[in-house]
């Protein structure tokens, strides 16, 4: 239904950096999942990413803060890679329904002791109808 990623400029994802990515939603009747998508290179230093969320809609909003897992306990990365990049797909919001049809604005701060995270080259939201 809905994916857009926001490249990071220079992969330096800086902590006063906060992505804004904006949704039209029309379907107020279907449940849909909400994931957080993140693209890092296999030099990113650390195995998780931790990630200040905020989602404003037309009549609510909620905050939550998502520890986004990349590598295993053995440092082996578990997205999808292709070269020197991976893919990685988290699921922060399952079978919601939107309350109301208009634009909804998910607010991203990477949440990391780094003031400037590097090796981190996208990140980006994905809606998705559930499947029941």
């Amino acid at each position: 239904m809905f994916e857009k990623y926001e490249k990071i400029p220079d992969m330096t994802w800086n902590k006063e950096n906060i992505i804004k990515i904006e949704v039209n939603i029309d379907d107020t009747v279907s449940l849909h999942n909400v994931y957080i998508n993140i693209r890092n290179t296999g030099q990113y230093k650390y195995s998780n990413l931790y990630i200040f969320m905020k989602a404003e809609g037309v009549s609510n909003s909620f905050e939550d803060t998502i520890d986004c897992i990349l590598a295993d306990d053995s440092g082996r990365w578990l997205g999808d890679g292709l070269g020197d990049l991976w893919d990685s797909q988290y699921l922060i919001r399952q079978n919601v329904r939107f309350p109301n049809a208009g634009k909804y604005t998910f607010h991203l701060q990477q949440g990391m002791r780094d003031d400037l995270l590097e090796d981190v080259s996208d990140v980006g939201i994905s809606i998705e109808k559930s499947i029941k």
